[in-house]
């Protein structure tokens, strides 16, 4: 797992408007955190293909966006990986996981990911990206299903962690 930054203070506010005020134009901000990442720099070269944590396509189209999807196409372009954006989805709406426990989050999250068609990602080694790490339940959860369609490997970035996770 790489983090970029610790999720408080600045980076937490900077996250928080980019995603809920809508204040797409700190994408370029938080793209340059992450591209520019010295971790993120030695791993490129081994990652076969950049896959971010989808959302359910009511939210994407209720916010307008997904951040991951934005920050993945950054490193794609960045690094000329290719991108799967529509492999790994979520089929289940879940309700917002912020306020929720760890537990909550497992029962929340589960069985909420699937992947259409598993070949594409067999033997690939693959950079799974999202925007915070509090709890990494969602992480886990999609990294077990791209390992159950075969995966090689999945490196989890984000650009921020709760403290107690880095």
């Amino acid at each position: 797992m790489t983090a970029v930054a610790h999720y408080d203070g600045v980076m937490k506010t900077l996250i928080h408007k980019f995603k809920y005020a809508r204040q797409k134009f700190l994408f370029r901000i938080l793209n340059d955190f992450v591209i520019t990442h010295k971790k993120l720099k030695e791993i490129a070269p081994d990652i076969d293909v950049v896959v971010p944590v989808p959302l359910h396509w009511l939210k994407k189209i209720h916010r307008g966006f997904n951040q991951s999807e934005l920050l993945s196409f950054g490193i794609q372009r960045y690094f000329s990986k290719p991108i799967s954006t529509n492999n790994l989805c979520r089929i289940k709406n879940t309700e917002s996981q912020t306020h929720l426990s760890r537990s909550q989050r497992q029962v929340n999250i589960h069985n909420a990911f699937f992947v259409k068609y598993p070949r594409l990602f067999q033997g690939k080694k693959i950079l799974l990206v999202d925007d915070v790490l509090t709890t990494g339940v969602t992480a886990s959860e999609c990294a077990k299903k791209l390992k159950e369609s075969g995966a090689r490997s999945v490196h989890l970035l984000v650009i921020a962690s709760a403290e107690h996770n880095r």
